[in-house]
Formats: C-alpha cells, sequence, structure tokens
C-alpha cells in the first residue's frame, strides 16, 4: 500500500465525521466534495480516453457546438431529453433538467460516462439517481434520433443504440485524491477535510458501491489537538520551505537543509514519528501544512494559489474554485516534502 493511502486511511479512519455545512461565500462543504471529484474525474476521463469533453449540473445546455459531429448530437439530445417530464415531489407539475454531477463524452461519441457523487450513507438514493441518469440517456439518445429521422426524411447516421456506451464511470478517487482538505472555517475550532474512501469499501454484504457512484464523508479534528503537536509556526515554516523548493525546483539537499536550519521542528517530527510511527506523523504534519498552506501561499504573492482557477458548475450556480483546485494538486507534493523531512530527520538521528 503507498504512503498517500496509509495517509488516506488515517485521515478517513481515525477521526470523527459530521454533515455537511456551509463554508466560505455561503458555499456548501457538499458542492466542494462534489467538485473535488469532478476535477479528478474529468483528468482521468480524458487520459482514459484520449480527449473528449466532461461537463457537470447543466453546462451542457449552454455548451457552444463541438467540432465532433457525434458529440453534437449527443449534446442536442442532452438537451432536449435529459429531463424529468414530470416533478418526483408533485407529478401536477413539469420536471427539470437532471443535473449530473460529471458526465464525460469521449471522442467520437462512444461511450457516456457519468458520476454521481454522494455522502457515504446516501447508497440507495446514488445508485438509484445514477440508474437513472443512464436510462434517460439511452432513452433520449434513441428519442432524438427518430425524431430527427423524422424530421430529415432521412438517416442521420448510425443509431446511437448501437454503437454508443452509457455507463457509470469505472474511475475511482485513489492516491492523494482520496483526501481534499476544507477551507479552514473562523467561526470554528476545527480542521475539516473531505474523504472519498468510502466509494473503495464494501458494504455488509461485501459488495463495493457501483461505477459512477462516488461516496464521501467528512472528517474533522479540532484544531487545539494538532497545534498541540504541531504548532503554527512549524506548519508554517514547511509550507513556506515547500514553496520555496517548487519556486527553484530544490529537489536535494532539501530535507537535509531544513532539518539542519530548523533542528527544533526536527526534534519536533522526530518525537511525533517515534511515539505514532512514521505515517500518522507524517499525516497529521501534512493536515497542519496544508491547513497552513493558503496563508503562506498568500502572503508570498498568491501567485500558486490562483494559476489554475478554473470556473465550475457546483450545486445551483457557477462558483470559481482556485484554491481547491491548488489544494488538489499540492496534496501529493506536500506529503513527499513532509516525508523526505521526517525520514531525513530520523536518519540524522540515528547517526549521531
Amino acid at each position: 500500500m503507498s504512503l498517500e493511502s496509509t495517509i488516506a486511511d488515517l485521515l478517513c479512519q481515525t477521526y470523527a465525521r459530521r454533515g455537511s455545512r456551509k463554508i466560505e461565500k455561503g458555499i456548501d462543504e457538499w458542492a466542494w466534495a462534489e467538485a473535488g471529484a469532478y476535477f479528478q474525474f474529468e483528468k482521468d476521463f480524458k487520459a482514459r480516453h484520449g480527449g473528449g469533453i466532461v461537463l457537470g449540473q447543466l453546462t451542457y445546455k449552454n455548451l457552444g457546438t463541438p467540432t465532433d459531429p457525434a458529440t453534437q448530437f449527443i449534446i442536442e439530445a442532452l438537451k432536449v431529453y435529459f429531463r424529468n417530464w414530470w416533478s418526483p415531489a408533485n407529478v401536477s407539475r413539469e420536471g427539470g433538467f437532471r443535473k449530473p454531477d460529471g458526465l464525460g463524452i469521449s471522442p467520437g461519441g462512444r461511450v457516456i460516462e457519468i458520476i454521481e457523487v454522494k455522502p457515504y450513507h446516501s447508497v440507495k438514493d446514488g445508485t438509484t439517481q445514477l440508474n437513472e441518469m443512464i436510462a434517460k440517456i439511452k432513452d433520449g439518445l434513441n428519442g432524438y434520433y427518430e425524431e430527427e429521422c423524422i424530421r430529415t426524411a432521412t438517416s442521420v447516421g448510425p443509431d446511437p443504440a448501437n454503437y454508443v456506451t452509457v455507463k457509470g464511470s469505472p474511475w475511482r478517487p485513489s492516491g492523494v485524491g482520496l483526501v481534499i482538505p476544507l477551507l479552514p472555517d473562523p467561526k470554528t475550532e476545527e480542521i475539516s477535510w473531505v474523504c472519498y474512501r468510502p466509494t473503495l469499501r464494501p458494504d455488509a454484504a461485501g459488495d463495493a458501491p457501483p461505477d459512477g457512484l462516488i461516496l464521501y464523508e467528512i472528517h474533522f479534528i479540532d484544531k487545539k489537538r494538532i497545534q498541540q503537536q504541531i504548532p503554527k509556526d512549524v506548519a508554517e515554516r514547511i509550507a513556506e520551505a515547500h514553496a520555496r523548493r517548487r519556486q527553484a525546483a530544490e529537489w536535494n539537499p532539501f530535507a537535509a537543509n531544513y532539518v539542519r536550519q530548523n533542528p527544533k521542528d526536527a526534534a519536533l517530527m522526530r518525537d511525533l514519528a517515534l511515539t505514532l510511527g512514521i505515517a500518522a506523523a507524517v499525516a497529521i504534519v501534512v493536515v497542519a501544512v496544508i491547513y497552513a498552506a493558503p496563508l503562506v501561499v498568500a502572503a508570498a504573492g498568491g501567485t500558486a494559489a490562483t494559476a489554475e482557477t478554473t470556473t465550475i458548475s457546483v450545486g445551483v450556480g457557477y462558483r470559481v474554485a482556485p484554491i481547491l483546485v491548488r489544494v488538489a494538486v499540492e496534496n501529493g507534493r506536500v506529503v513527499e516534502t513532509v516525508e523526505e523531512i521526517i525520514d531525513t530527520a530520523m536518519k540524522m538521528r540515528m547517526t549521531k
């Protein structure tokens, strides 16, 4: 098992969990959980299929004309048929359009994959919604094909029932993508994070969640508990050193230099590793560093915090989520930095 998976296990099994709350600018934490899964799914889908497009929520309704005619056909069909004709809550009312948390269309429109992101206790509802969307897309493609053939009095291409595969995505979060820190809330005394580990857990019958269903839970730890073990100034020093290391591409002998220049920090991390084990020590330090990192990056000029800003559709509208994108990308690099520092600190103690 990789170090990242070990840390994810610690963070997702050791600490208490709670429900979603509102965070910065009124955005709900569940929306960040959906966004975190969307970013990872988009990257994985395009890598596996050699491109394509990935949509979320209602973005398919406003999408321009793709260069691929097959993809355009699918988009047009979604705009007409990907909806509930009647409201599930009130059959006397018209239903609305479906809002997938992630929908990928491969080049040439051969494969459509969907993800539905739900809290860990909503397996049944998530599975139902996922299956409904798959069925609606299949029916919609067939219905739109028949309509277009009648309208044009000719065949508009191959029948989608014979060449388009619609399914839940086989993608699963893994490695550092299993854990995404949430923005710190100044109104609470806690550090919290989204964990996608439930997606990989079998149920009581030994069955894993179906393809396409991404499950998450929110864990938290009292900020004072972390600060008692990793003081804020130590976390900030490591975060600053990590930022400098990336900017200068200073990969070696980075850890040895840090340990020599910060002997008290090294002693603290050695004690943590000896008391809790290296994997647990790395996990605790990583959480503390990630919590401190946004403040450090902003103080350094904010370039890293805005370099990968993107606009996505989460919840009921569009949000800009630069910190989430940055954290998702940075997690693995922070893990590597902290692991090297602790490993070097332990070795230097052994050689004395």
